[in-house]
């Protein structure tokens, strides 16, 4: 994996840790921030820092024309 995709893999992990701790009430002080605004824009923020994670993280992998001839 290139290091785009463990970045990409680092954000969407810690947008379903943040997700889950949400749910279950116990949200660490570094991601009070997002409830600022309210409930819904707090699980907008969650779920939109997932989808990016996802996103990069399919954008970053080898594509089938990027291998070389022997390496499939």
């Amino acid at each position: 994996m290139n290091v785009m995709g463990k970045i990409a893999s680092f954000i969407a992990i810690l947008g379903l840790v943040a997700a889950i701790a949400d749910w279950i009430n116990k949200v660490p002080k570094v991601l009070q921030w997002m409830d600022l605004w309210g409930a819904t824009v707090s699980w907008l923020i969650k779920i939109a820092i997932v989808a990016l994670g996802c996103l990069l993280w399919f954008i970053s992998r080898p594509r089938a024309n990027d291998l070389d001839p022997g390496q499939e």
